[in-house]
């Protein structure tokens, strides 16, 4: 990979420097403040960058307003972008992640840590690069996403990509974990939307369904994520919860005014279900991240029963 990293202490600069060099196969840049990146992509348009590494407090923009500008300019919606910084209190953590931050590694590190985030990274690049080969951004916008497909979302608040959640979960400390929950919205009867839909109009679902989701979600502290088949994953603090009945109620009124323009036949209007609130206090730090695994298969587990139910009750229906 080519990477930036951006870091305005030359100590801390130099010795990642180092440890990427030290990995091999990597060719990295480093410079000593957010304005100084944006002038080194600015003049070398043709550096293809594959990952930032950025420190938080930096003089001038610090590294949350520059990942945000990196991920608003157009050039770099899904580059992996990991935080390096002695900030590890949630609410920085919150905002790395919530400006486009795909992974967070505190200050001091250890080496091998860096090394295997930045391994990831590659991972991420790569697979990236693998999804884009052979197709331009417009083709791949006009292609029809797979079903499982975690697509991208882009400019709704606080909606971060899947693989940015996974990583964000296991970095909660053993305080935020007592008082976070994880829980799953479902579209219902999204294989036969998926059926029916063209490109366009799926896309243009899941980032109106996204946004709805979010628009309700705003009184509370929370980062959410699509984890395709028609589910959305939130991260929520639970020492303020909402009810979760009101909620669900509340975005279906709101996806309904939107009148969705999805060719579904009649009687079956775009819906969501919410699964049960899963404590992440219950799982160990190793584990952590299953508690996304639960949370989303009570998400479809409870739009698969809602379906039945009615189905049951229109079947009652007509032979009673």
């Amino acid at each position: 990979m080519y990477i930036l990293a951006v870091d305005d202490d030359p100590i801390i600069l130099e010795l990642v420097v180092e440890v990427v060099r030290a990995m091999g196969d990597h060719t990295i840049k480093g410079v000593g403040s957010g304005a100084e990146a944006i002038e080194f992509l600015a003049e070398n348009p043709d550096v293809k960058v594959d990952c930032f590494l950025l420190d938080i407090q930096m003089p001038g923009m610090d590294g949350i307003t520059l990942c945000n500008a990196l991920r608003t300019s157009g050039a770099f919606p899904r580059t992996p972008i990991v935080m390096l910084t002695a900030m590890s209190d949630k609410g920085h953590i919150d905002a790395a992640f919530a400006a486009g931050a795909n992974d967070y590694v505190v200050k001091p590190f250890e080496v091998f840590e860096l090394q295997t985030r930045i391994r990831q990274a590659e991972k991420r690049a790569a697979a990236l690069e693998a999804q884009m080969e052979d197709i331009t951004p417009e083709e791949d916008m006009a292609r029809k996403p797979g079903l499982l497909e975690q697509i991208h979302i882009y400019d709704v608040d606080n909606v971060i990509d899947y693989f940015a959640l996974e990583n964000y979960v296991p970095l909660l400390s053993r305080r935020s974990l007592f008082g976070s929950v994880v829980f799953g919205f479902q579209i219902r009867h999204i294989e036969k939307i998926h059926e029916l839909a063209t490109s366009l109009q799926f896309r243009g679902l899941i980032a109106d369904v996204a946004e709805t989701i979010s628009d309700h979600l705003r009184p509370y502290q929370y980062l959410m994520s699509y984890a395709g088949n028609g589910t959305f994953l939130c991260v929520l603090e639970e020492n303020k919860i909402p009810n979760r009945k009101s909620l669900t109620d509340n975005i279906n009124i709101a996806i309904n005014r939107l009148e969705l323009q999805v060719p579904t036949p009649r009687g079956l209007p775009v819906r969501v279900c919410c699964g049960d609130m899963v404590r992440l206090l219950g799982y160990r730090r190793d584990l952590i991240e299953n508690a996304l695994v639960v949370a989303r298969t009570q998400a479809e587990q409870t739009a698969a029963d809602m379906d039945r139910d009615f189905d049951n009750m229109w079947f009652y229906g007509r032979t009673a």
